[in-house]
């Protein structure tokens, strides 16, 4: 009977541990796969805390110009939201094209709040990072763009409202998505330029073209400005860089090709 007992009294501390730390476990981050997007089945933290969830416009912005995305081209995306009732707040974000597949590529640029999930097909909190200020509580992070997008991207993204009583209810569920298009500067490639090194450059960039012939040279900016234009005969050229700040540029030939390169 003694034994009996003893196990009795270890199964029930065992299942009072696991009932106050259910809560807590999922502090540590989501699971992965909760954003309510359609490629995570609509499944939100709803799936493990209680309650409906709430749609909510403006929780997710970005650095992305009006245009749209450039292809390749780095972004920062940041979550943010507000609840007075919440004592703790955390999220999942992802990012999808219209075939419900994850585009591009999230780099964690805070590690004390923000981490991994999904396969690194998501963003997340981590357990320093729900805590909120106010009652509001922000996220940041850098998404770098698909190289050759099949369509405009929507970022999806659930937030927990959570009051802190280490259970899964009485919290508030949000969730929120933001779709952004494709930028066409950064996708209206052809093949009249055939070479054009060194990339990334610094103060030359060399051209070669498919024959020789009458043209007009620009080069672009990200929001598709000419920062720099010449004309030429000639099958090969050489363009000077300087006056051009680092970053991401585009030659544009004509009206039919348009090259990426880089600025160091």
């Amino acid at each position: 009977m003694k034994h009996l007992y003893k196990l009795s009294l270890i199964l029930v501390a065992i299942a009072t541990y696991a009932f106050l730390t259910y809560g807590i476990e999922r502090s540590t981050g989501s699971p992965g796969g909760k954003t309510g997007s359609p490629g995570d089945n609509g499944a939100t933290c709803t799936d493990c805390h209680s309650g409906e969830a709430t749609q909510q416009d403006g929780l997710i912005s970005s650095d992305i110009p009006e245009n749209g995305f450039v292809p390749g081209e780095t972004y920062t995306i940041t979550a943010e939201i507000s609840d007075d009732e919440a004592e703790l707040i955390g999220f999942e974000l992802t990012a999808e094209d219209n075939l419900e597949n994850k585009v591009g590529d999230f780099t964690i640029t805070n590690n004390t709040e923000t981490q991994f999930t999904n396969s690194e097909q998501a963003v997340t909190h981590t357990s320093d990072g729900i805590e909120p200020s106010g009652n509001s509580n922000d996220w940041s992070f850098d998404w770098t763009a698909p190289e050759e997008p099949e369509s405009a991207v929507t970022f999806y993204a659930a937030f927990n409202a959570a009051n802190g009583n280490g259970g899964t209810s009485g919290d508030d569920i949000y969730t929120s998505e933001m779709t952004v298009q494709i930028n066409n500067v950064g996708i209206a490639e052809k093949e009249s330029i055939t070479k054009m090194y060194p990339n990334p450059a610094k103060e030359y960039l060399k051209v070669e073209f498919k024959q020789a012939t009458s043209r007009e040279v620009e080069i672009l900016n990200t929001q598709g400005a000419v920062v720099k234009s010449l004309t030429s005969t000639e099958e090969k050229i050489t363009i000077p860089l300087q006056g051009l700040k680092t970053g991401v540029y585009f030659l544009k030939e004509g009206n039919t090709s348009l090259k990426r390169f880089v600025v160091m």
